[in-house]
C-alpha cells in the first residue's frame, strides 16, 4: 500500500468522521436537556433514563421504517383477486410480528447506543478535569464552568466517540445494518444468504 492510498485512506475517514460527528453533536444537544426532564419527571437515574430515551426514539424511528417499507411494498405490488382475501390476515400477523421483532432490536439497540453514551460522558469528564486542572481561573476553586470550556468538552467527547464507533462499524460489526434489516422484515437469517450478511 502508497503513501498515496494511506493518506487517501485517511481523509475519507475524516470526511466520514465529520459526517457522522457533526449531527450526532446536534442530537446530543437536542436530546441531553429532554433526557433531564425525563429523569426529572420519573425520578430516574441517569442510567435509566437514558435507557428509556434510547428505546423511546430507536422504537419510535424503527416502527416508521417498517411501516414505510410495508406501504411501499404495499402500494407497488400487484395483487390478483384471490390474493385479497388472505390479506387481512397476513398484513396483521406481519405487523405483530414486526413489532415485537422491532421491539427487541430497539432494545439491543438502546444497551448498544448506552455504551456510547457512557464512553462520551466518560470522555467529556476526562476533558473537562484536564482542563479544569489546566485552568488558572479553575484554581481558585470556582464551582462554574464557562459555556465555552463546556461545548468544547462536549464536542471533542462527541468526536472522540464517533471514532470509536468508526472504528468498530467499519472494522469488527460492518455486518450490523444489514442483519438488522433482514431480523426486522424476515425474523431471521435463513431467508438470506449467510455470506450476504457477513459481506
Amino acid at each position: 500500500m502508497d503513501i498515496f492510498s494511506i493518506l487517501l485512506g485517511i481523509f475519507e475517514f475524516i470526511k466520514l468522521l465529520v459526517i457522522i460527528a457533526i449531527p450526532c453533536f446536534v442530537l446530543y444537544k437536542i436530546f441531553s436537556p429532554l433526557r433531564e426532564k425525563l429523569a426529572e419527571k420519573l425520578s430516574l437515574s441517569w442510567f435509566k433514563s437514558s435507557l428509556l430515551l434510547n428505546f423511546i426514539l430507536l422504537f419510535a424511528v424503527l416502527l416508521i421504517v417498517f411501516f414505510g417499507f410495508m406501504i411501499y411494498g404495499s402500494v407497488s405490488a400487484v395483487q390478483t383477486i384471490s390474493e385479497l382475501q388472505d390479506n387481512f390476515m397476513e398484513s396483521a400477523f406481519l405487523v405483530i410480528s414486526g413489532v415485537f421483532r422491532i421491539a427487541v432490536t430497539a432494545v439491543i439497540l438502546s444497551i448498544c447506543l448506552l455504551f456510547f453514551e457512557l464512553l462520551a460522558s466518560m470522555f467529556m469528564e476526562i476533558i473537562d478535569s484536564k482542563y479544569l486542572v489546566s485552568s488558572k481561573v479553575k484554581r481558585t476553586k470556582s464551582k462554574s464552568t464557562s459555556p465555552k470550556s463546556t461545548l468544547l468538552s462536549q464536542a471533542l467527547g462527541v468526536i472522540l466517540t464517533c471514532i470509536v464507533f468508526l472504528f468498530l462499524f467499519l472494522f469488527v460489526f460492518n455486518w450490523v445494518p444489514l442483519g438488522l434489516f433482514v431480523f426486522i422484515f424476515y425474523g431471521g437469517i435463513a431467508e438470506t444468504p449467510l455470506l450476504a450478511i457477513i459481506l
